[in-house]
Formats: structure tokens, sequence, C-alpha cells
């Protein structure tokens, strides 16, 4: 063919045209690639690319910053590894999800963990490609929703709250609804009894009884009052009360509500002086931590009530500064079974409680909590399983510590 052929000048032309384009489409790949590159370094968002396995064949900084982790610790790592072992199942079917071609998966409220970090995520996949050794590659970008979440648990924490108060207002609405009925039972009751005890002749037995119903309805009736009181923040009248007193007329009626299988003993301090205080308060505070010290102490065992005078300096629970102070401490110990951590921190919260329903409501040590801080005090528990519970000075804080006026 001859030299000047036109055929062969066209090859000619076509095949170098082809170069061209060859060069600016390699140069445009390589523009784009680096573009590529570039997004996956410096993206917000964190992006991991998973090769059959499922290995980390990728992990950007956004990624390893979140798990607090490097390269070494992330590339060639199984995926699942990763993954917090109640979101398993959730990932696994995520991961098979995408083994499929040009196939997308979603994955919501995934736990990551690596070391001490974790992280609360939604998982949004694509499938990549098949690999000569038959690997699924895929690309993988995970939101960090952890603030997000710890924002919902706080909302319906706050809702929980809410709820509690509502109940707690309903008590109320339900105390006042039969304390006036109740009141006037009890006004018979206490009516009739001072009847009885107005006779001259009454016999002794007669007597002595009528003057323990007398009593107890007059407790009662305070108890009754204090129960307003707490459901409806009314005010309470206080006075000047002589703790031990406190405790040596209530021990009656301790001896009835803790039964007799457990034996009471009461340790009371001459110098532990007085406080003001309402003096049904303080035999409420009583009758709770008694009746809960019965309650872990199936088989009996032994109640200790003890009263001391103490002097404070440093800081209180709120961690403000104070002087030296002068209080009675009111101190309640049994021998019953103890509590674990998790209890103890929940001890005082309104409506928990580790009884079945039937036999508890979970309001009496959250009425104990509030009746003594409305006194200036604090309360604090010392208590773990098989070794009965403390209400004493001897943890941060101290049950019963009432300042003095």
């Amino acid at each position: 063919m001859a030299p000047g052929n036109p055929a062969v000048l066209l090859f000619a032309l076509e095949a170098t045209a082809l170069c061209l384009l060859t060069a600016v489409f390699r140069e445009r790949l390589i523009e784009t690639e680096a573009h590529l590159g570039r997004v996956f370094e410096h993206s917000p968002l964190c992006i991991v690319i998973i090769e059959g396995g499922p290995r980390i064949l990728k992990a950007n900084p956004a990624f390893r910053s979140l798990l607090h982790a490097d390269n070494a610790q992330l590339e060639g790592r199984a995926f699942t590894d990763l993954v917090h072992p109640d979101s398993q199942g959730r990932v696994r079917t995520f991961l098979d999800h995408l083994t499929r071609p040009r196939a997308v998966a979603v994955a919501e409220d995934v736990c990551l963990t690596s070391g001490k970090a974790t992280a609360w995520t939604n998982l949004h996949g694509s499938w990549i490609r098949q690999s000569s050794t038959a690997a699924q590659t895929c690309l993988v970008m995970i939101e960090d929703v952890t603030e997000r979440r710890q924002t919902e648990e706080a909302l319906r924490e706050t809702e929980a709250r809410l709820q509690r108060g509502q109940r707690m207002e309903a008590i109320g609405m339900f105390a006042g609804g039969i304390a006036h009925d109740f009141n006037n039972l009890l006004t018979i009751i206490l009516g009739w009894s001072q009847h009885l005890l107005a006779e001259e002749k009454l016999p002794e037995a007669v007597r002595k009884s009528s003057e323990e119903i007398l009593q107890a309805a007059k407790a009662a009736a305070d108890l009754t009052r204090q129960l307003l009181s707490f459901a409806r923040r009314q005010p309470t009248g206080s006075q000047m009360v002589d703790v031990n007193r406190v405790v040596a007329e209530t021990t009656g009626l301790l001896r009835h509500v803790i039964g007799a299988r457990i034996e009471l003993v009461t340790t009371l301090a001459p110098e532990a002086g007085a406080v003001r205080a309402d003096p049904s308060q303080l035999q409420q505070v009583l009758m709770n931590l008694a009746a809960n010290a019965r309650d872990a102490m199936p088989d009996g065992g032994r109640l200790t009530i003890s009263t001391a005078r103490i002097s404070r300096t440093g800081s209180q629970t709120a961690g403000a500064p104070v002087s030296a102070e002068n209080y009675v401490l009111l101190q309640v110990a049994d021998t019953g079974h103890g509590m674990d951590e998790t209890t103890r921190t929940r001890l005082f919260e309104p409506f928990f409680t580790t009884k079945d329903l039937e036999k508890g409501t979970g309001l009496g040590l959250a009425t104990v909590r509030s009746i003594i801080k409305k006194l200036g005090g604090d309360i604090g528990v010392e208590s773990s399983p098989g070794t009965g519970a403390c209400f004493s000075p001897c943890s941060a804080e101290s049950v019963g510590r009432f300042r003095f006026s």
C-alpha cells in the first residue's frame, strides 16, 4: 500500500486521537481519584470501606476519631469486632444484605465500641464491586447519633419524672379525699378513749389499754396529717423536740411494726439534745425505716436505734463550704440481707421498690428523705449484700443529721 494511502493516514489519525483521549481520561481519572481521596480523608462523616470477611480495608480520620483508634488498630480488623454484642444481629443482617450487587442497606441504633470509646451510630451502606477473589466490597457511612440519643434519653427521664410527679399529685388528691372520713373515725376512737379514761373506777388493765388506744389514735391522726403535708406540701407545725424522747415514745409502736422475731435495741446519748421539727415527722421517719428493716429480716434479727450529738465542718452534700455546726445524729441499723450498689443508688427515688407490688409502694424512703431534707439534714445509707443496712454518718452523707436551732 502506498505511503500516501488515505486509509493509512486515517488509521494514524484515529490512533493519535485515541492516545490523546486515553491520556485525558487517565488524567481525569487521576484527578477524580484524588478528589474522592480528599473527600474520604476530610469528610466530617465517618466512612469505612469493607471487604469480604467483613474486613476493614480503609477507615477515614472521622471514624478513627470517633473510636479513638489509629489505622493499625482498625485496618485489617473485622468490622463486627467493633460492634457491641447487643447490636451484632442487626449489623450481620446489614452486611449480608450488602453482598448483593448494587444493594443499599441501613442499620439504626448500632453501638460501636473500641477500648474505652463507645458511640451510638446509624449505618448507611452501599455495594461497590466484586473483586477477582470473589470478595464483596462495600462502602459504609457512619452517622454519630450519640448526642441525639443522650438528649432523647434525658427527655425520656424528664417525662418519667413528670409522670412520677403526676402520680404524686394523684396520691395527694386521693389522700385528701379519704382524710376527712378517716379523721372522723379517729375522732370517735379518741373520744371514747378519753371518755373511758375519765371514769374514776376504771380497772387498771382497762385504763392501760385505753391509754394505748388513745396514743395510737393520736399517732394515726398525726401520720394522716403528715401524709397530706408530704403529698400537698402543706406547712407543718415545728417546735423544739427532744429526739431521745421521740424515740422512747415511739418504741411501743415500733415493736408492733417489727414483730416478735426482731430485737429492738436503743442507744440514746443524753447529750443528743433537741431539734426544731414536727414530732410526727420524726415518728414517721422511724416507722418507715423500721418497716424497711423488718422486711429485710424475714427470719428475725436486730434493729438498733441510736442518737448522738456531733459537730461537723467542711463541705455539705451540695459542695458549699460551711463552718462548724452541731447536729443531732439519728442512726438506724439492721442485721438484714443488705443491698447492692444498684439498689443503694436508687433507694430514695419515689416509687422505686424491690418488693412485690402488693408488699411495697416505693414511697417509704422517699418520704423519709423528703422529711429530713425539710429539717435541714442529710440522709445516706451504708450497706452491702449480707451485711445489713446502716443509715449512719459512716458514708459521705449522714442520716437524720438535724441542725441545732
